[in-house]
């Protein structure tokens, strides 16, 4: 638990203990699409972006040469986890899949993250880097309104309907017994190797604290 403004640490538990972030790794690549995109952009889905939606994991079910924007792509992203979005901004914003990456693994760098390494098999961060690149995000004014969404409508497309997003994120959610007032948002994640992970920030009474369990 870090407070915003002076870093303090509140409460700390091995948070330099290298461990898997699941899907709050998609907290950075909404951060690295926001520092050098226009939410206005178009970014047309390919062959790397599609082949998310045939995993098994999260997707809105693109198809190729479909166009979205990249704000309806970074509500994909946070609102509805959608891995074959993630993929597609990667590509577009990276140049390829594994150009990001390195642009992610530098940015945490910059950010001051100390072992932190993003999409390989050894992908793996700490707790107190996710909380230092949550604090990054949440100073975005574009990302806080992405991710305090609980709902988003993606219009029709070139390709298909109106997709209607729901988010499964409980601490926004006021219908939800994991309700938390002045909750900015963040996000929920598990895989087995990670157990359950969760990012997460909240604002009351003119101060933020920024919240990261890894190994639930």
């Amino acid at each position: 638990v870090m407070e915003d403004s002076s870093d303090t640490i509140l409460y700390a538990k091995d948070m330099d203990t290298a461990l898997s972030p699941a899907g709050a790794v998609k907290i950075m690549t909404c951060l690295l699409a926001l520092e050098n995109t226009q939410l206005t952009d178009e970014v047309t889905m390919t062959a790397t972006g599609v082949s998310g939606v045939t995993d098994g994991g999260a997707s809105i079910s693109s198809q190729v040469d479909e166009v979205f924007t990249v704000e309806q792509c970074l509500y994909a992203i946070m609102v509805a986890s959608a891995n074959d979005i993630a993929l597609q901004i990667a590509e577009h914003v990276g140049g390829s899949v594994d150009g990001f990456v390195q642009q992610m693994n530098t940015r945490a760098q910059e950010l001051g993250c100390t072992n932190t390494v993003f999409p390989d098999d050894n992908q793996h961060t700490t707790a107190h880097d996710m909380a230092l690149i949550m604090q990054a995000a949440i100073q975005n004014e574009s990302f806080r309104t992405i991710a305090a969404a609980t709902s988003y409508t993606i219009p029709a497309t070139n390709k298909a309907a109106a997709r209607n997003l729901t988010s499964k994120f409980t601490m926004t959610d006021t219908g939800s017994t994991g309700f938390y007032e002045g909750c900015i948002g963040g996000k929920e994640g598990y895989t087995e190797a990670s157990g359950s992970t969760l990012v997460c920030a909240a604002q009351r009474n003119g101060m933020t604290l920024i919240s990261v369990v890894l190994k639930g």
